[in-house]
């Protein structure tokens, strides 16, 4: 006798590249009710802006709604601090912000993941 499961957890997610030649890119819609559980932000290849290189995660009009200032200059899972609780009371549209300083970066490959709570 088998047993059905369905998951509620789902995802959005983006790969970004360091010379798109767009600082914003839009990760996916969140449903209106759904609960941000966690975002990763996984560095396939460090981007080597001169002096930093880090990715914003929110809206429009708000950046860093999300994550603020994650470090995409090192390969691996970068660190990732959910700054509020999310149930958007209406669809989201995230998107991931990019801002380097110092000599533009010539490398850099990123993915950013969303996972939330189906309502």
């Amino acid at each position: 006798m088998g047993s059905t499961y369905e998951s509620r957890i789902k995802v959005i997610s983006k790969t970004q590249l360091f010379g798109t030649g767009a600082t914003a890119a839009t990760v996916g819609v969140l449903p209106a009710g759904c609960r941000i559980i966690g975002i990763e932000v996984l560095v396939e290849t460090a981007d080597n802006a001169g002096t930093s290189a880090v990715v914003d995660i929110g809206i429009s009009g708000t950046t860093q709604k999300y994550a603020a200032n994650v470090d995409v200059t090192a390969t691996g899972p970068a660190s990732v601090t959910l700054l509020v609780p999310a149930h958007p009371t209406a669809d989201e549209t995230i998107i991931a912000t990019l801002t380097e300083a110092g000599t533009a970066a010539t490398a850099g490959e990123w993915d950013v993941v969303v996972k939330y709570l189906q309502p």
